[in-house]
Formats: C-alpha cells, structure tokens, sequence
C-alpha cells in the first residue's frame, strides 16, 4: 500500500515538472539604458503569472561562458508588485539565483524592477556599452527558455545608436521596440551601443547581413 502511495506520488510530481516545463510564459521587458555610460541600466519587467507561489530565476549559465557566471551581484533594487502593491520574496537557502514570491490570488501579472550596477570598464564606456540581456531580467523557474516569448524595448543615451541581431520593429524618441522572440535567441542576441556607431550593410540575400562599427 506505501509503495503504491508513493509511486503515485512521485507521479504526479512527474506530471507537474512537465506540465511547468511546457508552460508557455509572456515577458514584456522594458530597458533603460540610458544611463550606460555611467554603468547603470534600469529594468522594468512584467510577467504573466497565475497565481500563487512563483519561484523567478536570474541567468546562472551563460551561453558561451560555460559556467555559472551570472552577475547576480550586480543586481540592485529588486523589487517585486502586482498591481501596484508590494509582493513578499525572499531568496532560497541554496540555490542563491533564485527568488521565492508569494502571488495572491488572482493575479494575473506581475511586475519586477532592478537595476543593473555593473563594474566600470566591465561593459561600459563613456561612449560605449554592451548590452547583455542575461543580466536584464529574471524569468519563471523551470520553463524551458524556448517556451518562454521575451518582448523588449530599449531606450538609449541622447544621440547613441543600437546593433543587435533582434529584429526593430519601431524606433521612437530614443527608445527602440523589438519583435517578440523565445528566451533562448534573446540572451543569445546581445546588443552594441554607443555614441560614435556606424552600420554597414554586407548582403541582402538570402537574409539582410550587417555588421557594425564603433569607435
């Protein structure tokens, strides 16, 4: 009869795991960056949510670094509403890349804010930066990053320009929008900016090819 019960159990928990795994997840990502060249970028990020506890996960394993090198230590005022109202986090005893949030129910979105303080001369210059978007959001534990839809939006430094693999789908008073894609191309788009930027087309066919230069 024990070994019933537990089997059973452990396949509902099966059954769970996957069914979060294959959860489709909607994140709409504000950046500002218009500060870079003081090394400090400002997040606004909204997730759809469905109530109850949420465990939200900060990039630990970098694509093409190989390691865990999330710069969670460069995070700074995180905060977590619904709303417009406070929700409660804590971060878990272990696993320090992950923040535990109590959602009330009903719920449908929440919001999380933090800025990206980096080290000066890490990703930044006076005229320059690199925008990494592993350090610029969190996202739901769990979920694979291909089910997951990252909508972003950039604003940048008074007369800076932009170079991403990310598709523009509009550019309006000094904030750039972007065309919706799954997690895992968006970290793997990072983006250039800077004050002296050039685009210089390559090729048209089968697919637009530009490189960028900057000084």
């Amino acid at each position: 009869m024990a070994k019933t019960s537990l089997l059973r159990t452990s396949f509902v928990l099966l059954v769970l795991t996957v069914a979060s795994a294959s959860a489709q997840v909607n994140i709409r990502l504000d950046v500002d960056a218009s500060e870079a060249f003081r090394n400090i970028v400002r997040v606004k990020e909204t997730l759809d949510v469905r109530g109850g506890d949420i465990d939200l996960f900060y990039p630990k394993w970098i694509p093409g670094e190989h390691s865990p090198t999330g710069t969670i230590n460069d995070m700074v005022n995180f905060f977590v509403t619904a709303d417009g109202k406070p929700l409660e986090w804590r971060r878990d005893d272990v696993e320090m890349f992950a923040f535990h949030v109590t959602v009330p129910t009903g719920v449908r979105q929440i919001e999380v804010t933090f800025d990206d303080a980096s080290q000066p001369g890490t990703v930044a210059t006076a005229n320059l930066a690199r925008i990494k978007w592993n350090r610029l959001l969190v996202y739901p534990r769990g979920v694979n990053s291909d089910n997951i839809t990252v909508t972003a939006s950039m604003r940048l430094p008074a007369d800076w320009k932009c170079a991403t693999a990310l598709t523009e789908t509009r550019n309006s008073g000094g904030t750039i929008y972007f065309n919706g894609t799954n997690l895992t191309e968006f970290v793997d788009s990072p983006a250039i900016i800077g004050r002296y930027f050039a685009s210089v087309p390559l090729a048209t066919d089968p697919v637009p090819v530009v490189t960028a230069r900057e000084a």
